[in-house]
């Protein structure tokens, strides 16, 4: 078998609106899909930017997202420093007050920086070097 990209992430959320605000409105991406009551009284939505692709998962029956293996989404970037600036001057909260450098992961290494969605879901932005 061989893979040769991801295919999605998908995400259990509390509410659609802030969920689709946030991704779309802060992220810019853009509404793929609307599967009203997919898997039962739920609903998902597919939203992409780029080669990026996630779903979102609304479930009205259960308010509470189940806690799961999921960490965090990563997302790539060609200028973190850019994508920084652009996210904070939308209020976006950061984990840390500053970009972080990994020199492992990469062959240079990486500079990656965390925060958090309307859903308390963890993402990262990262910058291959």
């Amino acid at each position: 078998m061989t893979f040769t990209g991801l295919g999605h992430v998908g995400m259990m959320i509390r509410e659609i609106r802030p969920a689709l605000d946030f991704y779309c409105g802060k992220l810019g991406f853009e509404l793929v899909t609307d599967n009203h009551e997919a898997g039962g009284s739920g609903a998902c939505y597919f939203i992409r930017k780029g080669g990026v692709t996630l779903e979102l998962v609304a479930d009205p029956g259960n308010p509470e997202p189940r806690d799961g293996v999921l960490n965090h989404i990563s997302l790539f970037v060609e200028d973190i420093e850019a994508a920084w600036a652009e996210l904070k001057a939308k209020g976006v909260v950061f984990e840390t007050e500053d970009i972080l450098f990994d020199p492992f992961l990469y062959e240079r290494g990486e500079r990656f920086i965390m925060f958090r969605g309307p859903n308390h879901e963890r993402l990262q932005l990262e910058q291959i070097l």
